[in-house]
C-alpha cells in the first residue's frame, strides 16, 4: 500500500479516515479540497487543479483524499489501493452537519452552516455519482479495493492496523513471542546473538526489550541497554537492536520504537541516548547527530550517533 485514494460522498468521513491512515502507514496525505479551494471560498481553475493533481500522482507514495469524481478514473489508474466509504445518505448528511463550526485541516475555512445547495449536492451524489463509482470500481477490480459500509467497519480497520509499543517483561508471554519473532527474522548477522540475549535475559535496572505490535503480533523490536557491542562503558544509554519485519517497513515503525524508548529513558532521568550504525542516513531523520567513529569488539569501525532527549 503506497498509492491510495479515499473516495465517497461528502460527510462520509473521508478526511478523518485519511488522516488516521496516513499516520498508521506513514504516507503523505493530500486533501483535494485544499488544492481546489482558496480561503475566500473561490477556487483555482480546472487546468490548475489537474496540473497539481498530476504532480502528486507522479510521486512514489501518497494518500489522496477527496471526491472530485471527474478525476476518479485518473486516480484509479495510478493508485494501488482504493478505499470507498459506501455509507447511507443519512450517515453522510449527519457527518456533514456534525462538522459545522469546527476548525479543519482538510479545507481552508470553517463551515458555519450546512448550506442548502451543499446538502442538495450530497443528496444528488447518490443519484448520479454513486452508480458511476460502482462502474469504475468494477473496471479497476485489479486494484486492492476496500469498502466500508459503516463507521464501525472503518474504525475496526483502523484499530486493527494500529501500531502499539510495549516493554517486554521477563515472565511475560511476549518474551516467548519475541524469541519466535527473532528466529523468523531475516537479520542473520545478529539473529543468534539476540536469541541468546532474550534467553539469558541479562538486563538490570531499567534495561529491557521493547516490541512493536500490530494485530496482536510482534512486527518490530528495540533494546534499551547500558552496553552494546563496543568497549565503551562510559557511554550509555544505548538504543540498539532496532529491527522491523520486512513486510511492515515503510510505516514509520522504527521511528515509533525509537521515540517510545527515548521517552522511557527520559523518565529514567537520562538526557541523551546513543545509537550505533554502520551507515549514515538511517537515524539522522529521527534527530540523531553523528558523534564519532567507534571500534566494535570484532575490530570493525561503526558510527556513533547521539540525540538530546
Amino acid at each position: 500500500m503506497r498509492k491510495v485514494i479515499v473516495i465517497g460522498p461528502s460527510g462520509s468521513g473521508k478526511s478523518y479516515f485519511s488522516k488516521r491512515l496516513s499516520e498508521l502507514m506513514n504516507l503523505p496525505l493530500y486533501h483535494l479540497d485544499n488544492i481546489w479551494w482558496k480561503e475566500d471560498k473561490t477556487h483555482i481553475t480546472r487546468s490548475e487543479f489537474d496540473s497539481k493533481l498530476s504532480e502528486i500522482l507522479k510521486q512514489d507514495k501518497w494518500i489522496i483524499d477527496g471526491d472530485y469524481s471527474r478525476t476518479y478514473e485518473v486516480r484509479m489508474k495510478e493508485c494501488d489501493t482504493i478505499f470507498f466509504l459506501e455509507f447511507p445518505l443519512e450517515v453522510s448528511l449527519a457527518g456533514a452537519t456534525s462538522r459545522i463550526g469546527k476548525a479543519r485541516t482538510d479545507i481552508p475555512w470553517t463551515e458555519d452552516e450546512l448550506d442548502p445547495e451543499f446538502k442538495d449536492w450530497i443528496i444528488n451524489w447518490y443519484k448520479t455519482t454513486y452508480p458511476i463509482t460502482l462502474e469504475l470500481l468494477n473496471k479497476y477490480k485489479d486494484k486492492t479495493i476496500i469498502i466500508f459500509k459503516s463507521r464501525k467497519e472503518l474504525d475496526d480497520y483502523l484499530d486493527k492496523n494500529e501500531i502499539t509499543i510495549e516493554k517486554v517483561e521477563k515472565e511475560s508471554p511476549e518474551r516467548g513471542e519475541l524469541l519466535e519473532f527473532i528466529n523468523s527474522s531475516t537479520w542473520v548477522e545478529v539473529k543468534d546473538h539476540m536469541v541468546e540475549v532474550v534467553k539469558r535475559w541479562p538486563f538490570t535496572d531499567w534495561e529491557g526489550m521493547f516490541v512493536a505490535k500490530c494485530e496482536g503480533r510482534i512486527v518490530g523490536m528495540a533494546l534499551a541497554s547500558k552496553t552494546d557491542f563496543y568497549p565503551l562503558p562510559e557511554i550509555y544509554p544505548w538504543v540498539t537492536s532496532i529491527y522491523v519485519d520486512e513486510s511492515y517497513r515503510g510505516r514509520g515503525i522504527a521511528g515509533k520504537l525509537i521515540n517510545h524508548v527515548n521517552c522511557y529513558l527520559k523518565k529514567q532521568g537520562y538526557s541523551k541516548s546513543y545509537i550505533p550504525s554502520e551507515f549514515f542516513g538511517l537515524y539522522e531523520k529521527y534527530g540523531y547527530k553523528y558523534l564519532k567513529d567507534i571500534t566494535n569488539y570484532g575490530g570493525g569501525i561503526d558510527h556513533l550517533f547521539v540525540k538530546e532527549i
